[in-house]
């Protein structure tokens, strides 16, 4: 299990996410053509922690960004405020693929905004930090 489905999960439900950017949150890439505005989620990191005694501990440490992407700038911000109100503070129980998994998710530093460059697609890269039971 990657941190990528839980992200995806929390934001296909959440309905401001959904207002704004309908069905199109994507896992690594959006597909050639779809449209905008959307929300495209990659892995930075992911690692599980160890114990000398026990082994893995079943609850990796991951980093994700989610990438909001709209031909205006200020849509790409607010579907990022939508995706940060949505993650923030998320702790309990996702059920992704039929399993629940305790999820805590937090905010990374990563909070950055740019635009291709042609011009037409403009982009904010938010980053995040979860930790879940595998």
């Amino acid at each position: 299990m990657s941190a990528i489905p839980i992200v995806i999960e929390i934001l296909k439900k959440n309905p401001n996410v959904v207002a704004l950017a309908g069905p199109e949150v994507h896992a690594i890439t959006a597909p050639q053509g779809t449209p905008l505005p959307n929300a495209v989620v990659s892995l930075l990191s992911e690692a599980e922690n160890y114990t000398m005694t026990e082994g893995a501990m079943n609850y990796p440490d991951a980093r994700v960004s989610v990438v909001c992407r709209a031909l205006a700038a200020g849509d790409a911000i607010r579907l990022g405020d939508a995706v940060i109100a949505a993650l923030k503070n998320v702790d309990g129980l996702v059920t992704v693929a039929g399993a629940a998994r305790r999820v805590t998710v937090m905010r990374d530093q990563m909070d950055s905004t740019d635009y291709t460059d042609d011009g037409k697609v403009y982009r904010r890269m938010i980053g995040f930090r979860l930790r879940y039971r595998s």
